[in-house]
């Protein structure tokens, strides 16, 4: 999908953080849009030196580790696998998926992409 000046959308006001949402579908912007009014936003970073995340976790927003360079965090199957449930029932928000770049960072690309798509693909919101 490509992008243009066009699709991107600012949303937010003077005492929030801006949000740039940009997608090629201005449907769903609009609906992200009107979920853009948090000001604060509580949330955990869980990776392999942490228990895998479960139902008792409390905040609408998590980000989990894929890797660290080519490095495959160990929980990362159960985390995202957890994270694109809670996801799709509604109970959270939105999740990050982070790594550690290194200088090997076209490895680390492969490594992140793989381990992504053995996990389902990328999780993209439906409006």
């Amino acid at each position: 999908m490509s992008h243009s000046r066009d699709d991107t959308e600012r949303v937010g006001s003077a005492s929030q953080a801006w949000l740039t949402i940009v997608s090629g579908n201005k449907d769903c912007d609009t609906a992200r849009s009107e979920r853009a009014a948090l000001t604060d936003t509580l949330f955990a970073d869980v990776s392999e030196y942490q228990v895998p995340v479960d139902d008792s976790y409390p905040y609408q927003v998590l980000s989990i580790r894929v890797s660290d360079g080519t490095y495959q965090d160990h929980n990362f199957s159960a985390n995202y696998a957890w994270m694109r449930g809670a996801l799709d029932s509604g109970r959270m928000t939105f999740g990050i998926v982070y790594t550690y770049v290194r200088p090997n960072w076209s490895d680390n690309a492969d490594t992140v992409r793989s381990m992504i798509d053995a996990g389902g693909g990328l999780h993209l919101e439906p409006c």
